[in-house]
């Protein structure tokens, strides 16, 4: 497999739509996403393996949620916007991802590290 992407993108990782806090977060995380991919437009034209670690600040932590946020909801969040930039010229989009990794950790340089292969 070759790899076509292989970078860092730097932000507050979030959701699509939050319910408390700074609700402007969503939209400047998905920004930043589409800025880091934008230069990988339509890179996949096919089947592809991807790895995402998502890199969260302490605050993302809170004592209900001892163990993080769901990654599920921050993975389907993340893959709609490469969906506008990485995946945009693949039938099928993101549906083109037949193997993922997706992980999280506490960090303190915060934003999703992401590798695609092909």
């Amino acid at each position: 497999m070759i790899k076509v992407v292989d970078i860092f993108i730097d932000g507050f990782p979030t959701v699509k739509k939050k319910c408390r806090g700074d609700k402007s977060k969503p939209q400047k995380w998905a920004g930043q996403i589409f800025e880091a991919t934008k230069k990988y437009v339509g890179c996949v034209g096919g089947a592809c393996k991807m790895s995402v670690l998502f890199m969260f600040d302490q605050s993302q932590y809170p004592r209900d949620l001892p163990f993080g946020p769901d990654l599920d909801n921050y993975l389907k969040s993340f893959q709609d916007v490469l969906n506008k930039t990485v995946f945009n010229k693949v039938a099928g989009g993101d549906s083109s991802v037949v193997e993922l990794i997706a992980r999280k950790r506490k960090a303190k340089r915060i934003g999703a590290r992401l590798r695609i292969w092909q």
